[in-house]
């Protein structure tokens, strides 16, 4: 009976032990199952931890930070390569907040592989297809100071989703959102750099418009020359354009340097009709006029043929064919919305017109108070906020100050006035009388004309958002270069 018992403890003692047994080892593999490695790279070899690793390059080279000088942007190729010998899940991020001016993310379009989301990506065995996923980054800093980021990686087992770290932040889509616009602003705008040629406005809400803020090129001979279309062009400023789609959007806004000359802004009837958006003006700056006979989209098109020019119909020979638009600087110019609110009074100060032509007057309220296309001219308000005021007349005096009778500190102060000719026709209508427009005459003053008058026209668009600006300093002997990503 005593054998019995002993041999019945024994038995219960080998049952327990292999039931511990198997319990340890279950315990080891779950917790295998649900490591995970979470740790920066801070050396050129990859980082092994347990039992799964990984291996991050920036630009080919193994590192885990991203540099780029203040005021510059920069793409950078990620490549994210699974060493193990088995499938595992990753995922990459960033780690900690980035200075304000900072934008970053992937371009969309541009990689073979979308980065990864918090749970991660499954990336086969090493030296297998589908082992490596590549991602093009970009950064763009605005700030002063030359940014570093930090990047971190997770690896996994391939049936367990991935967290990120409290401090880690993915990788969003990237859109250029008018940056290089935005680093001109930060270039002259701040207080080491500030060349005192483009200044931050703040315009109040109007009946077309919320409060947005505009930066402006002021002064008499800023740097602000762009090469465009072959040949130079003037940067206005860095303007909030809705895009007819009410999608707001910062944008670079550019007018010509030359000017157009011998062509009518209309001449429809006996004096031409002030209506913008069916003038003849703007059938021959745009497109999709070219079944018209007279003028339709010559200068879009780079062509030659009869214009409107002169009162009651009138028409000459007109040559765009070296001034007209060229392929490649159509593909920068985007749409926008154009406001077409009207002025009653010649007796009008800078900031009165900004409200006016943001308003809802127009001749007979019987016309268009905005209108969405590419092509278009300066603003009254262009004119008058481009000035930087002299010894006796303060810029600010100038903004509240009547543009019909200008100080000439006013005048003499401002690019726009001095760009080759003194003579400027708007895009800006007298609300009182159908054939009446704005302009700038030889004087410096903003008065109004007949439209069928031969007044010199300054074509004036916004560049799309994906534009950079690869070189130049804005000067007339060095001007900003143009490239379209």
């Amino acid at each position: 009976m005593k054998r019995l018992l002993l041999n019945t403890k024994v038995s219960k003692i080998y049952i327990i032990s292999v039931i511990l047994i198997t319990l340890l080892l279950l315990a080891s593999y779950y917790s295998y199952a649900m490591f995970t490695v979470s740790k920066e790279k801070n050396n050129a070899i990859s980082i092994v931890t347990g039992t799964l690793s990984y291996d991050l390059k920036i630009d080919g080279v193994s590192i885990d930070e991203i540099v780029v000088n203040a005021l510059d942007t920069a793409t950078f190729t990620v490549t994210l390569s699974n060493p193990n010998e088995r499938i595992a899940r990753f995922n990459f991020y960033y780690i900690g907040e980035v200075d304000e001016g900072v934008k970053m993310g992937y371009l969309e379009g541009d990689n073979r592989n979308i980065p990864p989301n918090a749970s991660g990506v499954n990336l086969t065995a090493k030296d297998s297809i589908g082992s490596v996923n590549t991602y093009l980054i970009t950064v763009f800093n605005s700030t002063l100071v030359t940014q570093t980021i930090k990047i971190g990686v997770q690896v996994g087992l391939d049936y367990n989703n991935l967290s990120l770290p409290s401090d880690g932040h993915l990788f969003q889509k990237y859109d250029l959102l008018a940056d290089e616009a935005l680093k001109i602003k930060a270039t002259l705008d701040d207080d080491v750099l500030r060349t005192k040629e483009l200044y931050l406005f703040s315009q109040e809400k109007t009946m077309q418009t919320d409060q947005i803020i505009d930066y402006r090129y002021i002064g008499s001979e800023p740097n602000n020359y762009i090469y465009f279309n072959d040949e130079l062009w003037r940067i206005i400023g860095v303007f909030t354009v809705d895009d007819g789609t009410g999608k707001e959007e910062e944008r670079l806004k550019i007018m010509s340097n030359t000017g157009i000359y011998e062509v009518s802004f209309d001449n429809t009837g006996e004096y031409g009709n002030s209506d913008f958006v069916n003038s003849s003006l703007n059938h021959l700056l745009n497109e999709g006029h070219e079944n018209e006979e007279i003028g339709g989209s010559l200068y879009w098109n780079r062509a030659s043929g009869i214009c409107y020019n002169g009162i009651n119909n009138a028409t000459s020979t007109c040559d765009f064919t070296t001034v007209g638009l060229l392929d490649d600087a159509k593909k920068m110019i985007d749409n926008s919305v154009w406001y077409l609110g009207g002025v009653a009074d010649i007796y009008v100060t800078p900031i009165e017109f900004y409200n006016y032509e943001r308003g809802n007057l127009t001749y007979n309220n019987e016309r268009q108070i905005s209108w969405t296309g590419k092509v278009g001219l300066i603003y009254p308000s262009d004119y008058g906020f481009a000035t930087s005021g002299g010894a006796n007349t303060s810029r600010e005096e100038c903004y509240n100050n009547y543009l019909y009778s200008w100080a000439s500190d006013c005048y003499n102060n401002n690019w726009i006035y001095k760009i080759e000719s003194n003579m400027k026709v708007t895009i800006t209508a007298s609300s009182e009388f159908v054939n009446r427009i704005f302009h700038v005459n030889n004087a410096g003053y903003l008065t109004t004309t007949y439209p069928y008058y031969s007044d010199t026209v300054f074509p004036t668009v916004y560049l799309k958002q994906k534009i950079i600006i690869t070189n130049g300093n804005g000067s007339l002997s060095d001007p900003y270069q143009l490239e379209l990503l």
